[in-house]
């Protein structure tokens, strides 16, 4: 800082001094010596911090760590996560699907640690009391485990032993006495000693079911192992409690998915059985409507029989149209035989006729008998009895022609008649087909839904009995919590390290907190770095400090407050100086070639140097009032010399005081 001496001698600071820039810089050397002159409360807060660990594995409340491991591998139960049904691991699963897609492992650790069976552990173990003293007995050494129902504060219960069974109680609302075989009422629940060896005077405090059960919930860890295995983690002032607690959790689980799970499951399971033949009397019923409207209806299939009923009736239509032709053609014929334009012989013409064998027949013989009567009446006459009777034959073929026409004709009309019929009833069929369709496509899809219906359920109650069986997979005990030999808290081997290490670490960081942030230098060391310029303690060799002075040519001491420290530090620079310093004369003092035609004020200011030949002046201290009123010539070079344990401020001060006064400070020594 920069500043100007007032009249009443005090440095006035009036702005920032630029070589304070250096001393901004904190290097390894400045920490080391913060660290050195601070040994001793590093040395004393290590020890401090071993003497607290030493306390805490002497005095602190030991505490024990037990844990169990269970087995959670569930079946493909019919209620069963997605993902499990999928194949995905549930690790994969996406937070926004929620716990549809979660893994019924999660399931099982939640129910592991929740209220129901942290209740029960508590209640078997009598969790509830919590034992002050003796220290390292479990609650159920010394009262017997039940439960104190209501709500109400944590009191304490002191028992003192009155008698070889009995026991003294005394507590907050509770004086009474308690024996072996005869529990005492108390406004909290019913006390009960615990059989066996019980101390003479024990202390405990007894907690309602919530806090009990929050105090348990802290104190039981579970979390996933590896894979399909659960970890039960206890942690408790008692050794027998650390292995107790565990097992007993693993152990109501167990229970409880032998007993509450196993019914669900059974429930489950009668349930679909009742759905089962509650649908299957539904199908059956289904299946016998279905039957008597196939049995009514003559319907088996609507497609198929109105596809056959179509093609038979186009056929009977061809049929009908065919005989519808043939018949008016040998009514024609007929009509005309009958008339006389055409004679009988030629409905033989007639191509139905010439199909018939007996036709053919008839024609054969009458071709014959006409063969014969032609070669007979070329050797006898018509008048011929012969000719007369192969005429008669040839005419009584003939005549039965007609007949076997006629015949025909009606045997046409009675086929068209019955063709026209079986076409009306083909008609009929077919515009019944639709709603005969609907109704059995209604019958049959009510069958095959009750059908669909039927096998999901019978499958679902194979799974349910399945489930039943097995009890929802493969769940046991892993490996038993075993009895701690060794607390987990505290241990000697990590305690006292740990408090030696910590107890270094503060006195480390208050050794340097006091060495730069502390008020007053302490090293000429500190001194140098806070000016910018070469420091030395008094009487110290520093061939470099003085190689600094000579090259600065200073020969001027000048004390911040002590003028008995100037002058030693002068003789002290004087008998360590390597060559001998000229001095010059002015009136009548040996002075510093520095003073050399300084004004006569600086002059009369100016003490006589101490000692013969040192060749170096002591000015008098710069807080007095020959200090304040000294002026140098502008450039001259100026040794400060402070005391150890001055204020920072002060030193700042009395630098930007030789600046004032003309000066330029070269170096400082310290003592």
């Amino acid at each position: 800082m920069s500043g100007e001496a007032n009249g009443n001698g005090t440095v006035v600071r009036v702005g920032p001094d630029p070589r304070r820039a250096a001393t901004d810089v904190i290097d390894l050397a400045e920490i080391g010596g913060a660290l050195r002159r601070g040994r001793r409360w590093i040395l004393g807060a290590g020890l401090l911090g071993l003497a607290a660990a030493a306390a805490i594995v002497a005095y602190a409340p030991k505490r024990f760590a037990g844990g169990a491991t269970v087995l959670l591998r569930s079946s493909n139960e019919g209620g069963g996560s997605l993902l499990s049904r999928l194949g995905v691991p549930a690790e994969l699963a996406p937070a926004s699907l929620g716990s549809a897609m979660k893994s019924p492992l999660e399931t099982e650790l939640q129910i592991l640690e929740s209220r129901a069976v942290l209740g029960t552990v508590s209640d078997s173990l009598g969790l509830q009391v919590r034992v002050l003293s003796p220290a390292g007995i479990p609650p159920w050494r010394l009262l017997a485990p039940r439960p104190y129902p209501g709500s109400f504060r944590k009191v304490r219960l002191r028992f003192e032993r009155a008698a070889a069974d009995r026991y003294r109680v005394t507590g907050r609302d509770v004086n009474g006495e308690v024996a072996a075989g005869r529990p005492l009422v108390t406004p909290y629940g019913t006390l009960a000693l615990a059989s066996g060896t019980l101390p003479p005077a024990f202390e405990v405090q007894l907690l309602d079911r919530e806090d009990a059960l929050e105090r348990l919930g802290e104190r039981v860890s579970v979390e996933k192992a590896g894979g399909e295995v659960a970890r039960v983690g206890y942690a408790a002032p008692d050794s027998l409690s650390a292995g107790a607690v565990p097992n007993a959790v693993v152990a109501v689980y167990l229970e409880r998915r032998r007993t509450t799970d196993r019914g669900v499951n059974q429930h489950r399971a009668e349930f679909l059985e009742a759905q089962v033949d509650s649908v299957g009397r539904q199908l059956t019923d289904a299946e016998a409507a279905l039957r008597r409207y196939q049995e009514s209806s003559g319907v088996v299939d609507p497609e198929l029989v109105g596809k056959i009923d179509l093609e038979a009736a186009s056929k009977i239509r061809e049929s009908l149209a065919a005989n519808q032709v043939e018949s008016v053609a040998l009514e024609q014929l007929l009509r005309q035989v009958g008339e006389g334009t055409m004679s009988a012989r030629q409905l033989a013409a007639y191509p139905s006729f010439l199909r018939s064998s007996a036709i053919n027949d008839m024609l054969g013989q009458l071709a014959e008998l006409e063969t014969e009567l032609a070669t007979l009446r070329e050797r006898r006459t018509e008048a011929d009895p012969e000719v007369t009777v192969m005429r008669t034959r040839a005419a009584d073929l003939e005549r039965q022609l007609l007949p076997m026409g006629n015949a025909y004709a009606q045997s046409l009309r009675r086929q068209r008649a019955e063709l026209e019929g079986q076409a009306a009833r083909f008609d009929a069929s077919l515009s019944a087909l639709p709603a005969e369709a609907q109704s059995f496509t209604r019958l049959t899809r009510e069958v095959k839904r009750l059908g669909q219906t039927a096998l999901a359920l019978q499958t679902q109650l194979l799974d349910a009995r399945m489930a039943a069986i097995g009890e929802g997979g493969e769940v046991r005990q892993v490996d038993a919590a075993l009895v701690p030999k060794k607390p987990v808290f505290p241990r000697p081997s990590i305690v006292l390290p740990t408090g030696l290490l910590a107890g270094l670490a503060l006195g480390t960081l208050g050794a340097l907190a006091v060495g730069f942030l502390s008020p007053r230098v302490r090293t000429a060391d500190e001194v140098g770095r806070m000016l910018g310029v070469p420091a030395a303690p008094l009487g110290a060799g520093r061939p470099l400090f003085f190689a600094t002075i000579a090259r600065a040519n200073a020969r001027l001491i000048v004390p911040l407050d002590d003028a008995e420290l100037a002058h030693d530090a002068a003789r002290w620079l004087g008998a360590s100086a390597p060559a001998p310093v000229a001095t010059t004369r002015v009136g009548g003092r040996r002075m510093a070639p520095a003073l050399v035609g300084a004004d006569a004020s600086v002059l009369d200011s100016i003490g006589p140097a101490d000692g013969d030949g040192d060749g170096f002046v002591a000015l008098p201290p710069l807080d007095s009032g020959a200090g304040v009123a000294a002026r140098l010539a502008r450039g001259t070079p100026v040794v400060l010399a402070v005391r150890a344990g001055t204020a920072r401020s002060d030193v700042e001060d009395a630098a930007a005081a030789v600046r004032l006064a003309g000066g330029e400070l070269v170096a400082c020594v310290v003592r």
